[in-house]
């Protein structure tokens, strides 16, 4: 028992350090990357001068084609390397909102509330300010958050997903070669609706943990424990799907290592929380610090065995996937039949 405290406890802190890595190493990796990709280029173009040398009459074809690989090489480049340029326009897009939502609630909405006491004369009741300041306070969050917040919000995620994808290709390919990935299209979308399906149920089940009363302190070190898991596996997620590895096989991976992949995903769950103040200020925070981890993640090294005893943290969350799944599926063939089987 002692064994496997010990033994959870330092795989925690080897989680906790892995991490880390993308945080203190993007400007050394951005560099690698960038070097790699310039003798890339430079290897092609070497051999493309030498192809011309050899033969210029019936070097049309080669040279076309190796030119066309300079072109992949060379696109290919520029988004591998705008590894911090993407970084700086998702950390802008971040400070915008947190900046705009500073602002209006910090400057523009005492100056509105100052100005509009000042309009009303002394005479009005107390009861009729505080009626007419809480109306105006209402129709201008309406108007800020649904014609400026919410529409920059998922404009951000929009870019954010894309970016968060290139990320992890580009460093996925920089530390562990091409991608893998899955045998089929279908494959692809079945495995990606299934784990959004998922995850889904288990934020639900991560709240209602929190809720459970007279638990106190517990609730919330369950809450916490969920969320550090989760994101932990949003992280790991970039690398395993380029791995091929289904979502099944993921959650067994997070949940047989559950100490070391719930000390990966403490310092974002504490980093969201510590700096909470809406969805919105707490997405923007998650947009920032993802990509860290997305490298951390790709980067680390999953231990090979494991103290603690496998933590079925997911099953509730997978067998009410598995079961509307099921449900869903019947239902399909019994309508599916009774049409073939209707007279024409």
């Amino acid at each position: 028992m002692v064994e496997a405290v010990k033994g959870s406890a330092q795989q925690y802190l080897h989680g906790l350090k892995d991490s880390l890595y993308g945080i203190t190493h993007i400007f050394q990796l951005n560099k690698k990357v960038n070097d790699q990709n310039r003798k890339k280029r430079q290897r092609l173009q070497d051999d493309v001068q030498a192809r011309r040398y050899r033969n210029r009459f019936e070097a049309r074809r080669p040279l076309h084609s190796n030119s066309t690989s300079i072109q992949k090489t060379t696109s290919s480049s520029k988004s591998e390397a705008g590894l911090l340029r993407g970084l700086g326009m998702n950390t802008a897009m971040s400070l915008m909102i947190w900046g705009s939502l500073w602002m209006f609630h910090g400057y523009l909405t005492p100056w509105i509330q100052y100005r509009l006491e000042k309009f009303m004369s002394s005479s009005t009741e107390e009861d009729v300010k505080e009626a007419h300041l809480y109306a105006t306070d209402t129709i201008l969050r309406l108007f800020f958050y649904s014609l400026w917040v919410l529409p920059l919000h998922f404009i951000s995620k929009i870019v954010n997903s894309l970016y968060f994808v290139g990320v992890s290709s580009a460093i996925y390919q920089h530390y562990r070669g091409q991608p893998r990935g899955f045998s089929s299209t279908g494959r692809m979308l079945a495995d990606f609706i299934f784990s959004s399906v998922v995850q889904t149920i288990f934020l639900v089940q991560a709240n209602l943990v929190l809720e459970i009363p007279y638990f106190g302190h517990l609730s919330s070190l369950l809450y916490g424990l969920h969320y550090s898991l989760l994101y932990a596996l949003y992280a790991f997620e970039y690398k395993w799907f380029n791995m091929g590895l289904d979502f099944r096989l993921r959650v067994l991976l997070v949940e047989t290592h559950w100490p070391y992949f719930c000390g990966f995903g403490t310092p974002l769950f504490v980093c969201i929380n510590l700096t909470y103040y809406s969805v919105v200020v707490s997405g923007c925070v998650f947009s920032f610090l993802f990509p860290f981890f997305i490298i951390s993640a790709i980067k680390a090294e999953t231990p090979p065995q494991t103290p603690a005893a496998r933590l079925r943290i997911f099953d509730v969350c997978m067998l009410v996937c598995d079961s509307v799944c099921k449900r869903y599926l019947s239902s399909k063939m019994t309508s599916d039949g009774a049409q073939s089987t209707a007279p024409r």
